[in-house]
């Protein structure tokens, strides 16, 4: 399965010699005011390449009341619900999240983010989710790591 790739997208299953523009991971913060705190998040998500639908996401914000990191994961609707999804990072070991919920948008699945989770991720290369689609079958989606350290560091 190919992906196109936006500001804020990664590639799946791309074709020999096709190139895509790297992924970004992108920024933003809101608040109720200008003197209060901020909720800030950073994400990077996956796009079917022909269509242009987004296969996938995840977003890391940090809300302002804790502080204190999490993990929101979209996937595609269609899920073999059951299987939940793993994330890893450089095929570390795999951690694995119940799906939460599903809407019209897709199917999310979110944690709070453990202290060695973080720690992967601004060390890591790549961060990859699998799930399983109603026939059961697997699908990866990876997600490039290049440039998390920097983004989380501008929200935390």
């Amino acid at each position: 399965m190919a992906v196109a790739q936006d500001r804020a997208s990664t590639a799946v299953g791309q074709g020999e010699g096709q190139s895509a523009p790297a992924p970004v991971w992108s920024t933003m913060c809101s608040g109720a005011s200008r003197g209060s705190a901020a909720d800030c998040e950073i994400e990077q998500g996956a796009y079917i390449q022909q269509t242009g639908q987004q296969l996938g996401g995840i977003k890391i914000r940090v809300p302002a009341e804790t502080r204190q990191p999490v993990i929101r994961i979209q996937l595609p609707l269609g899920l073999f619900l059951p299987a939940g999804v793993t994330i890893n990072v450089d095929e570390s070991e795999l951690i694995k999240l119940p799906i939460q919920t599903c809407e019209p948008n897709g199917c999310y699945a979110g944690s709070p983010v453990s202290e060695s989770l973080l720690s992967a991720m601004q060390k890591g290369d790549q961060l990859v989710i699998s799930f399983q689609n109603l026939q059961k079958n697997s699908i990866t989606i990876p997600f490039s790591l290049s440039g998390f350290t920097a983004a989380y560091s501008a929200i935390k």
